[in-house]
């Protein structure tokens, strides 16, 4: 076997992948986009507290973030109530990304 054989092998199995994790209205749009164009090696995980928004993007995973807090209904812009909620769903955001 060749060197150059040796290493297009080893490029085969080293094929790097990359998370995106898209956080509100904005993070999950640009998920969205990745996942619609289609982005090799690229997985994506989109965490938005409004459900009706979320349900609109295409994603790998999607994460309602703030379900006790906010009930899907989202925080309106308010980064305050952003962070909140993304702390209460820490747990479901973090196990996404191991999926």
């Amino acid at each position: 076997m060749t060197l150059e054989s040796k290493i297009s092998e080893l490029a085969k199995l080293a094929k790097p992948t990359v998370t995106v994790i898209g956080l509100g209205g904005a993070g999950s749009n640009i998920v969205s986009w990745i996942a619609q164009k289609g982005i090799g090696g690229c997985k994506t995980i989109a965490a938005d507290t409004d459900a009706v928004h979320l349900l609109t993007i295409k994603s790998d995973v999607k994460v309602l973030m703030g379900e006790k807090a906010y009930m899907g209904r989202g925080c309106g812009g308010f980064t305050e109530r952003g962070s909140e909620a993304a702390r209460e769903s820490i747990h479901r955001i973090s196990s996404a990304e191991t999926k």
